[in-house]
């Protein structure tokens, strides 16, 4: 089918119709594409086309191999800049997830890699998008700053989420350089978890450790439906308390475990690393799926 009811081209027709009349020479998508090629190449040599040369490369991945979802992984070139990562790293990173220079090399700049690249070099292969990667090359191009440059990114990380955080924090300021020491686990990649703080008194390791793999379940459905707000975590991870009591409400035990002193005091040092901290919520609202939830894992695989 090349039109639709409504008098309009399918995709298909359309993309192949306006690939020709923009004179593109090349096109570069993903391998899930693959199935739509012999329509492509059929339609150009019934139009009277010359076909642009096609290349197919893999899908981005997961360090677990899944697919990259933009549901569940941080997608947005803002949320990189946010994290203060440099737009030189985050192109060399890029560039390395489908193609390599070809002595090895791996910090390069665009224009360096515009003198190397070919398309017969890049890897077919679903490429791992790997954020310790990334932190690697941005390292190493963070460490090559002028002093001023590398102060004005200083300047420019934490005044990208200051108006965000300050109200978080404000009540317990006493001086200006305060704001750092309490912000500190808003801005920092990773925090600490030390056992003693994530075991409240009278818990044991099992016990916290399906209290955070439960509260991070419902994280990532918060996540998914995208109801990523204070309100709402906190409806859902009351909902995960609730219901855990209500599976034997004559048990004390059980019901101390799930009470928000004990089960509230773990989330908090696992996604912040302190027993103290702003409201819970709003924190775990302004740290951001991505980075509570990798703060969750790590804290339950400390307790295994």
């Amino acid at each position: 089918m090349l039109i639709k009811g409504d008098g309009w081209p399918t995709y298909h027709l359309a993309a192949v119709v306006d690939d020709h009349l923009m004179g593109i020479t090349h096109v570069i998508r993903a391998e899930e594409w693959l199935n739509s090629l012999p329509k492509h190449i059929w339609l150009n040599q019934h139009l009277g086309f010359t076909p642009p040369e096609y290349v197919h490369v893999g899908l981005l991945r997961n360090a677990d191999k899944s697919k990259i979802s933009k549901r569940k992984n941080p997608t947005s070139l803002r949320w990189y800049e946010a994290q203060g990562y440099l737009p030189e790293a985050l192109l060399n990173f890029l560039a390395q997830l489908g193609h390599s220079h070809p002595d090895g090399t791996e910090q390069f700049s665009l224009a360096e890699m515009g003198g190397f690249f070919d398309l017969d070099r890049i890897n077919v292969a679903g490429p791992v998008f790997d954020l310790k990667k990334l932190d690697h090359l941005q390292g190493l191009w963070f460490r090559q700053l002028s002093p001023e440059r590398m102060r004005d990114e200083v300047v420019r990380a934490i005044d990208t989420r200051f108006a965000d955080l300050f109200p978080l924090v404000k009540e317990r300021l006493t001086r200006g350089g305060d704001f750092l020491t309490l912000a500190e686990p808003f801005y920092a990649a990773s925090v600490t978890h030390h056992l003693d703080e994530l075991l409240p008194k009278g818990a044991d390791k099992a016990q916290i450790r399906g209290v955070l793999e439960a509260f991070a379940k419902a994280l990532k459905e918060a996540q998914a439906a995208e109801t990523w707000t204070p309100p709402a975590l906190e409806e859902a991870v009351r909902a995960v308390c609730t219901a855990e009591i209500a599976k034997a409400p004559e048990d004390a035990a059980l019901a101390a475990l799930w009470s928000p002193k004990i089960a509230f005091s773990a989330l908090r040092v696992a996604v912040t690393g302190r027993t103290n901290s702003p409201p819970l919520f709003e924190t775990i609202a302004a740290l951001g799926a991505t980075r509570c939830l990798e703060r969750i894992t790590a804290a339950a695989g400390k307790l295994r």
